[in-house]
């Protein structure tokens, strides 16, 4: 089971269908927006039309105070949080009210954003994950889009399960559309295990009901635009061998394979999209075993 905060474009919902699960639930605030869905279904997969999909129109932290639903996964993407009233939606309240609807061993999966944004706000939103979710790493989807995934408990992986599970034909069409061809591309997304999250976080002040601080400050660093610029430091896949990532546990149990190898690195030197380096880098290696591989030195000058 599966709770999406948010219909937007409908594009999370109509891939939470791919997978064989049971019902996926979606609040969505704005009649308007369901309403333009049908100019999406070409992305959404007709979202709407799937049985399993339960609609709601709703605020979402109202929802989450009086449904007696749970979920496996729950799945927030509130519009950024400069605008306002969003910032109720980053608060310590409504993750605590996330955490009661999720089943044990379930994941809360929070988008947000890099771009027109600062550190300061980033650590607050994570410390204030933090304070909710005792388990929570962090996933660069695009150059300036992040997920932050959190937990009750610590995620263990069954990478042979994974690998099955994205070769079901619905998900693999879904996720080839951003160019994620396998568990081992999907993996390379993290950047954060939770001790470098911890680190990065610190401590200091949380975003809650009667302190909004992320309502103030946002559109603060909207017109600053200073950027998140320290996250990059800590990135853990600039340090093979000696980090906690999911991928490295992947290579422990099973070296990658050269197609694995090429499909990362071309994801991460395509524009907007994971980190130039660490593409840059892996491409180098596998352009050294394979040099007539084209695509490959296409990507590899670009990238350059």
């Amino acid at each position: 089971t599966a709770l999406v905060i948010g219909f937007g474009s409908g594009t999370t919902v109509g891939s939470s269908l791919t997978y064989p699960v049971q019902s996926v639930d979606c609040v969505e605030i704005s009649p308007e927006v369901i309403d333009a869905s049908q100019y999406f279904n070409d992305v959404n997969r007709r979202a709407l039309e799937d049985p399993r999909l339960r609609l709601y129109i709703d605020d979402a932290l109202a929802f989450l105070k009086v449904t007696q639903r749970t979920y496996d996964v729950i799945m927030s993407e509130p519009s950024n949080p400069w605008i306002a009233g969003i910032g109720n939606l980053y608060t310590l309240e409504f993750f605590e009210e996330c955490k009661k609807r999720l089943n044990p061993n379930g994941l809360m999966v929070q988008w947000f954003h890099l771009y027109e944004m600062d550190d300061g706000l980033l650590k607050l939103v994570l410390r204030t994950y933090r304070a909710a979710f005792p388990n929570v790493t962090v996933w660069q989807v695009q150059s300036t889009d992040i997920l932050i995934v959190g937990s009750k408990t610590n995620i263990q992986l069954d990478f042979g399960r994974m690998d099955q599970r994205l070769k079901q034909q619905k998900v693999m069409e879904d996720l080839s559309r951003v160019q994620i061809p396998n568990a081992a591309t999907l993996l390379s997304l993290q950047v954060l295990s939770p001790n470098s999250v911890r680190d990065y976080a610190g401590v200091g002040d949380l975003n809650t009901e009667d302190m909004p601080r992320l309502e103030y400050s946002a559109p603060q660093a909207f017109f600053v635009n200073r950027g998140v610029k320290e996250l990059s430091r800590l990135d853990e896949r600039m340090n093979v061998g000696k980090n906690d990532l999911f991928l490295a546990q992947r290579i422990q149990q099973k070296v990658l394979s050269d197609e694995e190898l090429r499909s990362i690195g071309i994801l991460h030197t395509r524009p907007i999209r994971g980190n130039l380096t660490f593409g840059y880098t892996i491409l180098s290696d596998y352009n050294r075993r394979y040099p007539n591989d084209l695509a490959v030195l296409q990507h590899l000058a670009d990238a350059a």
